[in-house]
């Protein structure tokens, strides 16, 4: 075999490699993916710092989680390596890339690797620079999905309409609505089923790779309201969306043969509620109150401990508080 140093194409860093006959290969999915293969032919003592090259360990710089940007299949950057394997390039002997037999014979171990690298389209990130700490935007996976609640009104708090009209193609016209109030009635079964469906949207955020998670803040934010409306819950008023609580787990990444870091992977859990009627917005903290007179939407504060108002049900917190960095453990 020639000396593989001695090969035309080299990485960034000046590893040479040959590429073995026929490769790059790949493919395009209509609507889908596309996947690209590469097989190097590399010496064995590059393999650590060709690993380090193609899909760089996290770092800690100034006691943050940092992810370098991948190495992409060359002239094509929008493809990103998922996968990495090895083999000895002579499959009749073995290899010893670690150096771990340094008495053998001459002849024993392969000298070159045949290094498989397949990659799939991604957009490539370098967190040092796209993240931004005091914008969750730049960090969270989000992903949305809506459920319903149901509702019971009182029959004390309704009034009902026969539900017809001169023309029923105007159903849903505010002649409509108009002429129904007009006739409204109070209710005459003692105790109908009124059931009002109300929306929800569930939120879930994944955070990845958090370092050192502020659990105060975390567990004290739980069951709380948001006190404004911030761009990574897409504005929702506030006082409409409730902190339900987290689930994680902790990663253990390695670097060779030692951990570097031992970043969590965190999934917050939100929902937001809002019913609007009367031109205000409803939510977490309000109840309908059927009471002869009132029929409407009414905010609930609990008792205070000298029997005069207390809080509100649920307190109104600063979510970006959920984000900064918690103590040293």
């Amino acid at each position: 075999m020639p000396d593989i140093q001695e090969a035309r194409l080299s990485t960034e860093g000046g590893l040479k490699y040959a590429l073995v006959e026929g490769y790059p290969r790949g493919g395009i999915t209509l609507n889908g993916p596309t996947s690209a293969q590469e097989v190097y032919r590399i010496a064995a003592t590059d393999l650590e710092d060709f690993l380090a090259e193609i899909m760089p360990p996290m770092e800690i710089i100034d006691d943050r989680v940092v992810i370098p940007p991948l190495r992409p299949l060359p002239g094509a950057p929008l493809l990103m390596p998922s996968k990495v394997s090895f083999e000895p390039f002579n499959l009749s002997l073995p290899c010893d890339p670690f150096g771990n037999d340094t008495n053998a014979p001459d002849g024993t171990y392969c000298d070159d690797i045949r290094l498989t690298i397949d990659y799939e389209t991604g957009i490539n990130s370098n967190e040092e620079q796209d993240r931004d700490d005091a914008d969750p935007e730049t960090f969270l996976e989000r992903n949305i999905r809506s459920s319903m609640e149901i509702l019971s009104i009182p029959s004390s708090g309704t009034v009902v309409a026969r539900g017809d009209i001169t023309n029923p193609n105007e159903q849903g016209s505010d002649a409509w609505y108009e002429f129904e109030k007009a006739n409204a009635q109070t209710v005459k079964t003692p105790q109908p089923d009124i059931r009002m469906m109300v929306c929800i949207n569930e939120f879930n955020f994944r955070w990845k790779r958090v370092l050192r998670p502020h659990w105060q803040n975390i567990f004290g934010t739980m069951g709380t309201v948001n006190a404004a409306a911030y761009p990574w819950l897409l504005n929702a008023p506030a006082g409409t969306v409730l902190f339900l609580g987290v689930s994680g787990s902790q990663e253990f990444q390695n670097a060779g043969s030692r951990v570097v870091v031992k970043p969590w992977s965190l999934e917050l859990r939100f929902a937001h509620k809002q019913i609007n009627a009367n031109g205000s917005i409803y939510s977490w903290n309000h109840v309908y109150d059927p009471s002869p007179g009132v029929g409407k939407f009414v905010t609930v504060f609990r008792r205070g401990t000298s029997g005069g108002t207390g809080a509100v049900m649920h307190n109104p917190s600063n979510f970006n508080a959920l984000f900064a960095a918690g103590p040293v453990l």
